[in-house]
């Protein structure tokens, strides 16, 4: 049954696919536009590789001479030591490459005449002795600037070793995380997040959270690609979010260990080590966290304006939680053309709360009417694994040409229960009631990538299949007063499955002429929906096919400084907790459920840019604005008996515009700076009770990190960052202050093991987190108090021989 579905589908795709590669190919067979004859450009590229395999990401530093004046330029390999660039032809060049562990060599290159200049395989000699000493003459930058892409050097920042992975995240450019730990990517909180370039079930559920129990040492890079090509999948409106984790080393091994300990009451531990024998390569991460909060104090206060009643409640909250993952890669080489990779993923993590509240009703003379006290004890668990096979072959006249072949599959759980108990203080029915709720998703994913040099340009290709089941089974039970059991609430509880089965294919052209870089590409994607709510014997099918476009166009104006521009669309398809019906009545008058109802949405989004790089700076300037329509929206009512329910629809729509500025320095050698910042103009408009409604303003984010290298073991940093109040279709959020100081020292030998110091907020030990909603019907404000000053230490040790 599969099979012929398959090929059904394929038989649906296949037909616009040559269509779109059709199309490509002809844009570029077109003739060029021909340049100026003193333009003269060529490229060089090549090959650098040792006495066994490929080296891998060798730098080369590129020297000019014309006229008596020089001229200096930078660029690295890939991970399999292959180069190209553009250079002037009719000038003398000097490559110098160099990389840690080989001797550095020098090759002249004359001017040239033919449009490419082929070095073929350059071997760079091991050294023969240890080095004794390496001084640090440019340190690598925090942040570097791609075409689509931002990237966050977090093995560069002195913090990494005491930070969380969420506390890093603050630093990101187009990132933010609100007081809530809400992870936002360019003022959206729909994106994609990545592991290595492929989706993990460790963020199925919260991607807040995992990040919160995952140590920032175990991060090497973090990608944030607003304007993802047609190779990502169109889902997530906000973009990608891709963590790149240690994975590989050179033949040999290595791999750290780390364990911290945080005031008040957090413990981490973990370590990460990869080995390469010949043909045979490993990597691993792993590790855990346990953290109780301090006790927290909340407050809500609403007014009713219809039924002139006004509702008061405060009250304290304890919560404690543990998490522990373990994730990694195994890979084969049996030649330098074929590679078989084995990835995977685990996780696991469980918590408790608990919460005493208050609650008072009163009319509109200020008379209490009804009282009551609400204790709820609360406890989820989840856990989750991905396993993925890839292939990867390389052709032998071009290496450059590769063939890839990749099954992924997934699973993930969620479960979560409740006891409260309401004891009624004044005119208020008393109940005893318990909640469960149980989620399940699993996944399976095949996917065929081509790609096709042609001359200077680049033909991409591909086809991706996946299947997903989701699932939940949730019951509302109160105890019956009289027999002291018990009873099922059936309106309250339901059994229902979601079926997503989604079938894209999609192609894109890449093209080089000059200074000019052209990526143009489309997405054509078919989801088939299935949803059975088992319980009310409800069926919901739907079928839709989008085609998305993506367009990016930019041009260097100098060697080191790039304009460009974008178009994209991005899909949002509504998660699972947004469907799920479940209704969360842990507070009887705050209740909120899933709307099974909703469907995907459509962003478009137009950006323009400008990076460049002088001496030790980098600097990147972006404007963006993107608008959805029908965009999902939470919306909040109160209804007669003056409990507010909150769920979402697609009955909105949502336009941002922002203007990015990052930057990243090194003064003397021994100072390094960056500055983040983002100024955003949102506005929501959609229809409430019948009624227009629209909510606009201005936010801002702002951060600014400085580390300074005190003689060759000691290095001090610093962090400070401010979010602005945030907006939202009916209300506002608090705006945020942050900040960090932390200092490490290098110990043993060759710097094998770091030990870390660092404060979180100290000069603020609590934070006011509060959100307000507006309304014609009502005015709500709920805030929060919570211990954010936090003390860390950690120590890492270091150990392998590559």
């Amino acid at each position: 049954m599969l099979q012929q579905y398959f090929r059904v589908v394929m038989k649906k795709l296949v037909a616009p696919t040559a269509l779109l590669t059709s199309l490509c190919c002809l844009v570029g067979m077109a003739e060029p536009l021909q340049s100026p004859a003193h333009i003269a450009a060529g490229t060089i590229k090549g090959t650098v590789i040792d006495s066994i395999s490929q080296i891998g990401l060798a730098h080369i530093v590129v020297l000019s001479q014309e006229n008596g004046k020089a001229g200096t330029a930078l660029t690295t390999t890939t991970d399999y030591g292959r180069f190209e660039f553009e250079v002037l032809s009719n000038r003398t060049h000097s490559l110098l490459l160099s990389r840690l562990g080989y001797r550095s060599r020098t090759i002249q290159i004359p001017a040239f005449t033919t449009p490419t200049l082929d070095l073929g395989t350059i071997v760079l000699a091991p050294t023969a002795t240890e080095l004794s000493e390496v001084q640090v003459v440019a340190p690598k930058p925090l942040i570097e600037h791609d075409l689509d892409k931002i990237s966050y050097n977090v093995d560069a920042d002195p913090e990494s070793s005491t930070l969380t992975a969420l506390e890093m995240l603050r630093k990101v450019p187009l990132l933010t995380v609100d007081a809530d730990d809400n992870l936002q990517l360019n003022g959206k909180d729909n994106y994609q997040v990545l592991i290595n370039g492929k989706p993990s079930a460790l963020f199925a559920q919260s991607p807040s959270e995992v990040f919160s129990s995952m140590p920032a040492g175990m991060i090497k890079r973090i990608e944030v690609i607003t304007n993802p090509p047609s190779r990502y999948d169109a889902q997530g409106v906000g973009g990608v979010l891709n963590i790149i984790t240690y994975k590989k080393s050179l033949n040999g091994y290595n791999g750290s260990a780390n364990a911290g300990a945080s005031s008040p009451n957090g413990l981490s531990y973990g370590g990460y080590t990869s080995a390469k024998v010949g043909l045979f390569s490993l990597s691993a991460n792993a590790g855990g966290q346990e953290r109780t909060s301090p006790t927290s104090r909340r407050s809500m206060f609403r007014e009713d304006f219809l039924r002139r009643s006004r509702l008061e409640q405060t009250g304290t909250s304890n919560n404690n939680s543990r998490s522990y993952y373990l994730s990694g890669e195994a890979g084969f080489e049996s030649n330098a053309q074929n590679q078989l990779s084995l990835n995977y993923g685990l996780s696991r993590g469980n918590g408790a709360n608990s919460s005493v509240q208050q609650a008072q009703l009163l009319n509109g003379a200020g008379e209490l009417k009804q009282a009551y006290q609400n204790l709820n004890a609360g406890q989820n668990a989840q856990s989750g694994y991905d396993v993925g096979l890839n292939y990867q072959h390389s052709f032998k006249n071009n290496e450059a040409r590769l063939l890839t072949l990749a099954y992924k599959t997934s699973s993930s759980t969620s479960t979560n229960g409740s006891d409260f108990t309401v004891l009624p203080l004044l005119n208020y029915k008393g109940r005893v009631s318990t909640t469960h709720n149980d989620d399940r998703t699993q996944e399976q994913t095949l996917q065929l990538d081509y790609v096709q040099p042609i001359r200077k340009q680049t033909l991409e290709m591909g086809l991706k299949t996946s299947f997903q089941r989701n699932s939940s089974d949730y019951f509302y039970q109160t105890r019956d007063s009289l027999t002291d059991v018990f009873v099922l609430d059936p309106k309250l509880s339901n059994n229902f499955s979601y079926q997503q089965a989604i079938h894209s294919a999609y192609t894109s052209l890449i093209l080089k002429k000059n200074k000019w870089r052209l990526q143009a590409g489309a997405r054509l994607e078919l989801t088939r929906v299935d949803a059975d709510f088992k319980t009310s014997g409800t069926l919901a099918r739907h079928q839709y096919t989008n085609l998305v476009p993506n367009l990016n166009i930019s041009r260097r104006l100098k060697e080191a400084s790039t304009l460009s521009a974008s178009y994209t669309q991005r899909l949002l398809r509504p998660a699972l907790y947004l469907l799920n019906p479940y209704v969360d009545l842990t507070d009887p008058q705050n209740i909120s459920y899933g709307n099974p109802g909703l469907h995907s949405t459509i962003s478009h989004v137009f950006s323009a840019s400008f990076s460049s790089f002088v001496k030790s700076t980098s600097i990147n300037v972006s404007l963006t604005h993107d608008f959805t329509a029908s965009a999902i929206q939470q919306l909040t009512t109160v209804g007669p008996d003056s409990v507010a329910r909150t769920t979402s629809a697609n009955n909105g729509r949502n336009q941002r515009t922002s203007l990015s500025l990052n930057s990243n320095t090194t003064v003397l050698r021994k100072l390094t700076l960056s500055a983040n910042s983002s100024l955003g103009y949102a506005r929501y408009s959609s229809q409430l009770g019948g009624r227009p409604r629209t909510n606009a303003g201005y936010t801002l984010q702002a951060s600014a990190n400085a580390s300074y290298r005190l003689g060759k073991t000691w290095r001090t940093s610093g962090s400070l960052g401010y979010s602005s109040s945030g907006i939202l279709l009916q209300g506002k959020t608090a705006s945020t202050l942050w900040n960090t100081v932390a200092l490490n020292k290098d110990l043993l030998k060759n710097n094998k093991a770091r030990f870390s110091l660092s404060v979180s907020s100290p000069f603020q030990q609590y934070r006011r987190n509060a959100s307000e909603l507006t309304d014609p019907t009502f005015h709500q404000v709920q805030e929060s108090r919570v211990v954010i000053r936090r003390f860390n230490a950690a120590l890492t040790y270091r150990f392998g021989k590559i």
